[in-house]
């Protein structure tokens, strides 16, 4: 991992160490959180690939009570048509209430891809489980099909990225149902099947033929899920309001 964590170091040095606007400033100073994400934390990963952050942060309190506000702040890197985010802790716990894949999957990344946890970041990975619901599932199945019904309407024999993508999640939703916990890294044989799809190995009509069964299933294993169909929103009220309350009273 000695050569990861230096490719890591290196992104994380070209996202803050350069002129930051004062929104860019404050996320980086307030930062609770930053993680690897993307393909480093499913297991996708080559030596080409990427390093994608994201991140929570706890505005100040001129941003509770004064006329400011922000939801999230996006940073630029050069040479990269993607962008890092740093969520505002609130918009964070609305968007992972809501199963939003992306997000809650923010906090099951291998612990070494755990880049920063601030004063209290620990405090979010202990009570990560409190987002896990049938809309996680939900949500990864919508990405899925959008992926899915894409390529049955272009009638592509070329699956790359998307049917690759739709495999990932389907992957993961599956799994999630069967543990009742988010397990990003995929499994030998399923990162087999996405690699070859994604190389095109497997072309689309034979990447469908094995997609279709497989979302099928997940919907299957769905309908009789013991993952209860949202979250306690009192429970994660609480945690939230309990958390920002104490980064807030420490002045970060």
């Amino acid at each position: 991992m000695s050569n990861e964590y230096a490719k890591f170091n290196k992104a994380v040095t070209e996202l803050f160490d350069r002129n930051l606007s004062d929104h860019q400033k404050m996320a980086n100073s307030h930062c609770q959180l930053l993680v690897v994400y993307g393909s480093y934390a499913h297991g996708t990963q080559n030596e080409e690939s990427d390093v994608d952050l994201r991140g929570v942060f706890v505005p100040p309190k001129e941003y509770y009570f004064g006329l400011s506000d922000v939801d999230a702040v996006s940073f630029k890197r050069e040479n990269r048509e993607e962008v890092d985010v740093l969520y505002s802790v609130k918009r964070f716990f609305k968007l992972a209430s809501q199963g939003r894949t992306g997000v809650v999957d923010l906090l099951f990344v291998d612990p070494q891809l755990v880049l920063s946890t601030g004063t209290h970041g620990n405090f979010l990975l202990k009570n990560k489980h409190v987002f896990l619901s049938q809309k996680c599932v939900h949500s990864m199945l919508g990405f899925a099909n959008a992926n899915i019904e894409k390529v049955m309407k272009q009638g592509s024999d070329k699956a790359g990225k998307p049917l690759a993508h739709s495999f990932r999640l389907l992957f993961q939703a599956k799994k999630l149902l069967e543990t009742l916990t988010f397990e990003l890294q995929l499994d030998k044989g399923d990162l087999d099947i996405y690699a070859a799809t994604r190389s095109g190995e497997l072309n689309g009509y034979d990447a469908l033929e094995l997609l279709v069964p497989l979302k099928d299933e997940v919907e299957r294993m769905l309908n009789s899920s013991k993952l209860p169909k949202e979250v306690d929103t009192n429970e994660v009220n609480k945690i939230l309001v309990d958390y920002t309350d104490m980064v807030l009273k420490e002045g970060r």
